[in-house]
């Protein structure tokens, strides 16, 4: 009805109801299929894909509570090679964050390189929960929406849980990123010498 509201301030048409009713039905069941693809994708545990899909990404993130800055880390494997990637950012709110950006990251990594089918993997069981399920922390809600988005034009992705010890490359990757962003920071800050 919103949809049609508007095309009639904005375009000056007024459909019948019964165009109105078959379009929202059109939608109702665009959006149904949506989510039994999505519902697909993530019902499929790493183990029962890893191998099939051949790209997997790891993500973890480095966060501290004094500063707010952070250090993400990603690293994405696949039959061809393998990329370790990081990045120091700054202001970031709590630690969730921080991991969902560095999942973000792995996601746009590997849509930019062209993978159509990966297995994406954190250490952060809530992040992955709210990944795969339908109602988000509000604090992650927008990154988790930027992720569902990128993920969108794969071909088959999966997100899945990893301990931190099968994670330590990718946590390796986030300390030193945040090690550095904080050094870069100092330097930055301290005044020119006399």
């Amino acid at each position: 009805m919103w949809k049609a509201r508007n095309r009639y301030v904005f375009e000056n048409f007024a459909g019948t109801p019964a165009d109105i009713l078959s379009q929202a039905i059109v939608a109702a069941k665009e959006w149904a299929s949506a989510q039994e693809k999505k519902a697909k994708c993530s019902q499929k545990s790493p183990e029962q894909t890893s191998r099939a899909l051949g790209t997997i990404a790891r993500s973890d993130a480095a966060w501290s509570e004094t500063t707010k800055n952070a250090g993400l880390g990603w690293t994405v494997t696949s039959l061809e090679q393998r990329t370790m990637l990081k990045k120091g950012i700054g202001f970031t709110p709590s630690a969730l964050v921080t991991e969902g950006l560095a999942l973000k990251e792995a996601v746009a990594t590997c849509s930019s390189h062209g993978v159509k089918e990966a297995v994406f993997e954190s250490d952060s069981s809530q992040l992955i929960s709210a990944v795969n399920g339908d109602n988000p922390p509000l604090e992650l809600y927008g990154i988790v929406e930027d992720i569902r988005i990128i993920a969108s034009a794969f071909n088959d992705v999966v997100f899945g849980w990893i301990s931190r010890k099968r994670n330590e490359e990718a946590d390796l990757l986030a300390q030193n990123a945040l090690r550095l962003y904080e050094q870069e920071v100092v330097v930055a800050l301290m005044p020119p010498p006399n």
